[in-house]
């Protein structure tokens, strides 16, 4: 399948800066068990040579004449023997913009959490432009010297980009210089993928993450992204035991729900978006945002950090400055509590998050990262919001709820939870946000307003029967239509959009593709216009990674209108 060529963030000299795309290499995923001649029989036939083999299984990149490289790509799309191909161009690049004042980390009460944890026993990969090993604040938290994917090496920062987003999270403490790390116990494990402008290639980004995933590190960092790329995503989902906390990008606000930014936009459980907010707790102005992609904001404007020189410290703004709040925060879970799976620590995460106004509707959660209310919710014996309840007695430990209401009991109480009524449709956009009968099921980027409650129904008139017999007569209405559907990610699952001509019901049912049964059906209760339904299987759980076909059938006063069949790809 041919991938869009991958696109340019934003950098801290300005907001999105276009990189030259170097089209003439490619990476070239192959069937399993081929041979040496076999191999060099598919790049032949495409008239590339081999630049490298890298460490994804099966997985390779090669390098084709200027001009040459859209043929050569048609080529490999059409060789049975290859999985995937897609340009290997340097335009993955870090999430940082203009650097200006100060940060307050108090906001997201670190210096609280650090009487219960402060990252002891833990490492955290960094998968960045390097880091400055000599830093008077820095020196000694290196679990290791890591990889350098770009040059080869020692990963070396060259940048500033890695060493600013190091010292966020592990800046030694109480050391009478510069700053404290949120995490200042943690171990740094350094891998360079990105190059002395701050760009990378998702070959070498892939590989980047799968090495800090073969390290067994279960924390990784990485405040970058681009477009969608299969490399990169499968070197993500080939570690489901590492969360990976990334960025969610500085495209002036775009969101990534409907304008996919990767990795934030992947529909992965081990993936975490951070968005940014700025001192008075708003949506930073670069910020992207997400209601189904981006999980939750931490502070990214003007935040103090380590940087390139010793000694050197340096304020920078974005996403990337906003992720490594959220990655410390991670690392004291994880420390904590050592046992702790990747679904605990996101749990924790999101759950813990400060629910703020001008958030919500913005992201999963709608909140900011507090690290005390996550250690509440990872089970430590605190009571960060004073209700009188402490570790996982507190089902929202960020705001006071000694009532503890939880309409869904999916065990996140009502004055944290985005979705009280568990329906898939986040409160912000639900009609009906207590009852999951009536969703009335708007798009968050276009919200309807809440239709009137319907009347008691009236008795059938006698022209028309309530059982299906052979005089049974129905009303003459039209029957709708759903159309324009695409899928979206809501808290780590697939979801189908789709715009109705009508308020009507709507059946939807999931195959797997290829097969007859079922794995599930459910009613929509669906308004005039957008909608949305979360595909899950009969039990609730997410869909498996793999290829599906849903159906949708619009249903008024009984008349079916026409199956609208839509192929879903869950990865």
């Amino acid at each position: 399948m041919r991938l869009p060529a991958l696109a340019a963030i934003a950098t801290a000299a300005s907001l999105l800066v276009p990189v030259p795309a170097f089209a003439d290499e490619i990476i070239v995923r192959r069937e399993p068990g081929l041979d040496a001649a076999q191999r060099a029989d598919v790049r032949a036939d495409a008239g590339a040579r081999l630049v490298q083999r890298l460490t994804l299984p099966d997985t390779e990149v090669v390098r084709v004449p200027a001009g040459q490289a859209d043929e050569a790509l048609s080529s490999l799309e059409a060789d049975p023997r290859v999985v995937y191909a897609e340009s290997d161009a340097a335009t993955w690049r870090e999430a940082a913009v203009d650097p200006i004042a100060q940060p307050d980390l108090s906001l997201i009460r670190a210096q609280d959490a650090w009487s219960f944890s402060t990252g002891t026993g833990v490492t955290v990969g960094l998968v960045d432009s390097g880091v400055t090993f000599s830093h008077e604040d820095l020196a000694g938290q290196w679990s290791s010297t890591g990889m350098d994917y770009v040059d080869g090496g020692t990963p070396d920062d060259v940048k500033g980009h890695g060493t600013h987003v190091a010292g966020t999270i592990a800046a030694i403490r109480d050391n009478g210089v510069g700053i404290a790390g949120i995490a200042p116990s943690v171990k740094v494990l350094p891998v360079r993928v990105l190059d002395a402008n701050g760009n990378g290639t998702p070959s070498v980004i892939a590989q980047g993450f799968n090495y800090a995933g073969d390290q067994g590190v279960k924390i990784v960092n990485a405040s970058l992204g681009g477009p969608s790329s299969t490399t990169v995503e499968n070197s993500i989902t080939s570690h489901p035991n590492t969360l990976f906390v990334v960025a969610a990008g500085n495209n002036n606000g775009a969101n990534d729900d409907t304008t996919p930014f990767e990795p934030c936009s992947m529909s992965a459980a081990n993936v975490l978006c951070v968005g940014a907010t700025d001192n008075n707790d708003a949506v930073a102005s670069f910020s992207n945002i997400g209601p189904t992609s981006v999980d939750l904001f931490a502070p990214g404007v003007s935040l103090s950090s380590t940087c390139l020189g010793t000694p050197a410290y340096c304020t920078m703004s974005g996403t990337s400055m906003a992720t490594p709040h959220v990655t410390a925060v991670a690392a004291l879970l994880l420390a904590y509590k050592p046992n702790a799976t990747v679904a605990q620590l996101k749990q924790a995460i999101l759950q813990g998050a400060k629910p703020v106004a001008a958030l919500a509707g913005k992201s999963v959660t709608g909140g900011r990262l507090d690290a005390l209310g996550a250690l509440g919710a990872i089970g430590a014996p605190i009571d960060p919001d004073g209700d009188g309840l402490s570790g996982k007695a507190d089902n929202c430990p960020s705001v006071a709820n000694p009532d503890q209401l939880d309409t869904d009991r999916d065990g996140l109480g009502d004055a944290c939870d985005p979705d009280d009524d568990n329906d898939g449709v986040a409160d912000v956009s639900d009609a009906y946000p207590l009852d999951a009968t009536r969703s009335a099921l708007s798009l968050p980027s276009d919200p309807q307003p809440a239709p009137a409650p319907a009347p008691a129904p009236a008795p059938a008139p006698t022209t028309t029967t309530t059982t299906p017999t052979a005089t049974t007569k129905k009303t003459a209405t039209t029957t709708t239509q759903v159309r324009s559907t695409r899928t979206t990610r809501y808290r780590g699952m697939t979801a189908l959009s789709f715009e109705a001509a009508s308020a009507s019901d709507v059946l939807v049912t999931v195959r797997p593709r290829g097969k007859k049964a079922a794995v599930a059906r459910l009613t929509v209760h669906a308004q005039d216009g957008a909608n949305r339904v979360v595909l899950r299987r009969r039990d609730g759980r997410a869909l498996a990674r793999g290829r599906y076909v849903v159906t949708l059938v619009s249903i008024v006063d009984g008349r079916r209108a026409s199956a609208v069949t839509v192929p879903v790809t869950v990865r």
